[in-house]
């Protein structure tokens, strides 16, 4: 005369006989850049961590949170995306977080300012590359779209008034899509990620 609630993640592991007796609820999550985007503000970046000075890091967190949505979202596409798939998890954005916070502490020594063009970007990419996304990847064509996406993202430009973000080439024209948020704010962007399409 009881009931027993049980929430947890699929795996191969879950006892088929469990399954069986069992009534079972999926919630699938949501997918798309706008929801990584939001699932990557809400779980790993508590309002501490993204006032913590200098005002450039939070850029840096927008920009981590754009690559890990656009790994994440290429999953869905195996083989196109990938070519095959990878297991991309929380744990690796957490690292890079980290990897962020150490960098720019070195580099600001406690300043409430620093010069983007003065980040350590060649340390950042080659770690994010190699080791912390790139750790995982054993395919030269997947090594060559990843390093893409890195270079694109973590450079100095990014600091830039308007920067383009998302260009389409179509018709030999190159038009914006979609630019990086103006402030540093948290609020600004979170604005910014609510205002991206959810397609």
């Amino acid at each position: 005369s009881f009931r027993l609630f049980l929430a947890c993640e699929i795996t191969p592991l879950l006892p088929s006989s469990l399954l069986r007796l069992s009534d079972v609820v999926y919630v699938e999550e949501s997918t798309g850049i706008k929801a990584n985007m939001t699932k990557f503000f809400k779980t790993n970046i508590p309002n501490a961590r993204f006032e913590k000075p200098p005002v450039e890091r939070s850029r840096l967190y927008v920009l981590l949170a754009w690559l890990n949505a656009i790994i994440l979202e290429r999953l869905r596409y195996v083989p196109m995306g990938w070519t095959k798939r990878y297991e991309f998890n929380e744990a690796d954005s957490v690292c890079a977080l980290d990897v962020i916070d150490l960098w720019v502490d070195n580099i600001s020594a406690g300043k409430a300012h620093i010069d983007p063009k003065d980040l350590p970007w060649q340390a950042l990419r080659t770690l994010l590359s190699q080791s912390l996304y790139g750790g995982r990847v054993d395919n030269s064509y997947d090594q060559a779209a990843l390093d893409s996406f890195i270079v694109s993202v973590f450079n100095a430009n990014s600091y830039e008034a308007s920067a383009p973000l998302a260009i389409d080439y179509s018709y030999g024209n190159a038009s914006t899509l979609l630019t990086w948020p103006d402030g540093f704010k948290r609020e600004a962007v979170e604005q910014w990620i609510d205002s991206l399409p959810d397609n």
